[in-house]
């Protein structure tokens, strides 16, 4: 058995554990999410506050995307057959872009939402906002905190970018009933109406600004798009090595998480071709080590056809 397939193999190992650990951690998140939303709504709407109600909206997608995730798991888990040579990681981008979707079409609810609340105030038709709105987006937020310490730590320790993206959703959305809490005593204290549709409305825009972002990066990857930034890292790691004369191009795709590069160098032509072998070899070992690589597809061209144009 080659290097080259000895790395490629321990990297569709680690893939698949950190998916395990994921799965595990999805369940937990959705549970917990569930739980908070629907207290959200019910509350939300037994206490007059939009603003819960929309957080507990977001709360919602956090269920939604739970669900899709796994879903994307389960496939990208499968091993590879005839149809799928670089195996099924692209489903769990493909559920992630949906999440976005779901993200922006209910920031748009919210929006709905927040003006017809302003519209009710200026007929006369509000309600006044109970207090006991505030404590449910209290509980929300400490209850995000601690699902979000929890996913960091395990992300940390088994070196899973996903895990450490979740936890950053996961203080985000913390973040968020917090600022709920606030709208909605702010909005109680003061007897400003109008202040809980105004505060909807920028929690409407914010969700919505997380699912383009996510969007983005989803439809990115599933595109064949590749960070120049990435490529120029790439590009610096071949042209290290003494016996590249030149480097004509890099290419790189990501499939799920992991990264398929094809590149073309030039060697001097009194190379042999073990020699040119062992030089790919070592350029595919040197770039397995510091990025998560499924597998390289590097040409190479002698210099002597260099002097022959």
């Amino acid at each position: 058995m080659s290097k080259e397939v000895a790395v490629s193999q321990k990297l569709q190992t680690n893939s698949k554990r950190k998916m395990a650990i994921a799965k595990r951690l999805i369940y937990l998140n959705m549970s917990v999410y569930l739980l908070m939303s629907i207290g959200e709504l019910i509350v939300g709407h037994f206490s007059h506050a939009m603003v819960l109600v929309a957080d507990g909206k977001n709360n919602v997608t956090g269920v939604m995307s739970s669900i899709l995730l796994l879903v994307g798991l389960h496939f990208s888990s499968l091993p590879r057959d005839t149809m799928h040579q670089e195996g099924h990681w692209q489903y769990e981008t493909i559920a992630v872009f949906l999440t976005g979707i779901i993200m922006d079409l209910v920031g748009l609810n919210c929006l709905w939402s927040a003006g017809r609340s302003i519209a009710a105030i200026i007929i006369g038709r509000a309600s006044q906002i109970r207090i006991i709105a505030a404590y449910a987006a209290a509980i929300s937020g400490t209850l995000m905190l601690v699902i979000s310490h929890i996913n960091h730590l395990i992300g940390v320790r088994a070196h899973d970018s996903s895990l450490i993206a979740s936890a950053r959703d996961s203080l985000s959305d913390a973040l968020t009933s917090y600022g709920t809490m606030l709208a909605i005593l702010l909005a109680y204290w003061l007897r400003i109406n109008w202040f809980d549709g105004l505060s909807t409305f920028i929690l409407g825009l914010y969700i919505i600004i997380n699912g383009n972002q996510i969007l983005s990066t989803s439809a990115e990857k599933l595109s064949n798009g590749f960070n120049p930034k990435l490529q120029s890292q790439i590009w610096h790691f071949i042209d290290q090595f003494d016996d590249v004369i030149h480097t004509d191009y890099v290419n790189g795709r990501f499939t799920g998480d992991n990264i398929i590069i094809e590149a073309e160098i030039m060697v001097d032509n009194r190379l042999t071709t073990a020699d040119s072998y062992r030089l790919c070899k070592a350029i595919e070992g040197e770039i397995q080590t510091h990025l998560p690589v499924l597998y390289c597809c590097i040409q190479v061209r002698p210099n002597a056809l260099e002097s022959k144009k």
